[in-house]
């Protein structure tokens, strides 16, 4: 099992792994490329529900791993630190 896989044995978030994709499938919404395969639950889900483990192929998102902001997901907006401006929201250091 990899260190990332491990850091995050509790709970594994698909949308903020590497291989996660929606899909255009109606029946089936989401998918996950490492283990291919599309599924009407998320695929840690799935997994999870099969294998009694969480998923050990979870990779983060580079975006996630690199972007500064990343503490900036979930706060409310507040209008000193970020503004909306042409081509989308700024943030403010």
């Amino acid at each position: 099992m990899n260190r990332t896989a491990q850091k995050h044995k509790e709970r594994v978030y698909c949308t903020r792994c590497k291989h996660y994709y929606v899909t255009w499938d109606v029946q089936y919404p989401r998918g996950c490329h490492a283990l291919s395969f599309k599924t009407q639950l998320m695929p840690c889900q799935e997994v999870l529900r099969c294998s009694g483990e969480a998923c050990m192929l979870f990779e983060p998102k580079p975006h996630l791993l690199q972007n500064t902001r990343s503490e900036n997901l979930g706060r409310p907006v507040d209008s000193d630190t970020c503004t909306l401006g042409q081509g989308g929201f700024h943030w403010q250091a």
